[in-house]
């Protein structure tokens, strides 16, 4: 999922920890050396030095997320992708930095995972698994399949503060950000885009105060794609998402 994990992995726990705010600063330098290689790099292969967690995020710098994992812990990012958002396709070679900070997971992610995921962060907290039918009836009318008793789940231990900081910081991701092409006229969107190496996938996800939804853009083998604009992810859940907000009052 690239970059589209970060507030879901990362500044999600961490701002409910009390660990950052949006306004926090941290530094936009490397922080690690691997084999003498500064790493993480950014996309635009620069380092600016002081920056907000709110910039940070709105310019999807790479930096700046791995420096708030290691103020939280790969493994207290895992478990709560893995214990309060219900991942599943998660290895234990993902408790690392590249995979919970930027997305680079062994088996990748489901496009239902990140939408799932993402209900917490519309919904004040409130955690609702992804479900395909509500009931099934046979011929007499009775029930036969039920899935009406979906009831969500609290993720946040500080369900008042919490999620109003995440949807401050990616509502700016499409204001300012690199989620700018999914703005919607009158209707307050929040999201976060996410590039793979080498363009071998993007993704947008992204919530209304109507609907959430996730976009995939890649092939089903590691094929990179042409460097694409605008992103094609995005592009596709506006396309989506401008239809079913044709009737819906603004908010």
């Amino acid at each position: 999922p690239g970059s589209s994990i970060k507030p879901i992995s990362t500044y999600a726990p961490a701002i409910d920890q009390g660990l950052i705010t949006p306004y926090s600063v941290v530094t936009d330098m490397p922080v690690f050396n691997n084999s003498g290689t500064a790493w993480p790099r950014n996309e635009n292969r620069r380092y600016d030095g002081q920056t907000t967690i709110m910039q940070g995020v709105a310019d999807s710098t790479n930096t700046v997320a791995v420096q708030v994992l290691k103020m939280l812990t790969p493994q207290s990012a895992y478990n709560f992708l893995t214990e309060k958002l219900g991942f599943t396709t998660l290895e234990n070679a993902d408790i690392d930095y590249a995979p919970m900070a930027l997305g680079g997971l062994t088996d990748g992610a489901t496009v239902r995972e990140m939408a799932q995921a993402y209900t917490a962060l519309a919904n004040y907290g409130n955690y609702s698994e992804a479900i395909s039918y509500t009931t099934v009836v046979d011929a007499n009318g009775e029930t036969i399949l039920s899935n009406e008793d979906n009831t969500p789940t609290q993720v946040f231990e500080h369900p008042e503060s919490t999620p109003y900081y995440i949807n401050d910081l990616l509502t700016n991701a499409v204001e300012n950000g690199t989620g700018k092409l999914a703005k919607i006229n009158g209707i307050d969107v929040a999201g976060k885009t996410g590039t793979t190496t080498a363009n071998q996938d993007r993704w947008f996800a992204g919530y209304t105060p109507y609907y959430v939804g996730v976009t995939w853009f890649g092939y089903d083998e590691r094929y990179g794609l042409p460097s694409l604009s605008p992103n094609a992810a995005v592009a596709v859940w506006t396309e989506v998402m401008d239809r079913l907000h044709e009737d819906k009052e603004d908010k």
